[in-house]
């Protein structure tokens, strides 16, 4: 039901992407390569479940999926 209110989905901020190009999605990006350089410099190793889980949430947090179209 959530997905076919476009309009609701269009104006909750918490609902729409990231943008990259405000304030905003500059700080989201550079706190993500703030928190991958300290993972990379605390040398811990990663499973790949552990990884994809990782890369699934980063996927789900910065785009919108909006799968039905009725």
């Amino acid at each position: 039901m959530a997905f076919r209110q476009k309009l609701n989905i269009s104006h909750v901020q918490e609902w729409i992407s990231v943008d990259f190009h405000d304030l905003r999605g500059k700080l989201v990006l550079v706190l993500l390569l703030t928190l991958l350089v300290s993972a990379l410099v605390r040398r811990t190793h990663w499973k790949l479940a552990e990884m994809a889980l990782v890369l699934f949430a980063l996927y789900s947090g910065l785009t919108i999926s909006v799968s039905c179209s009725c």
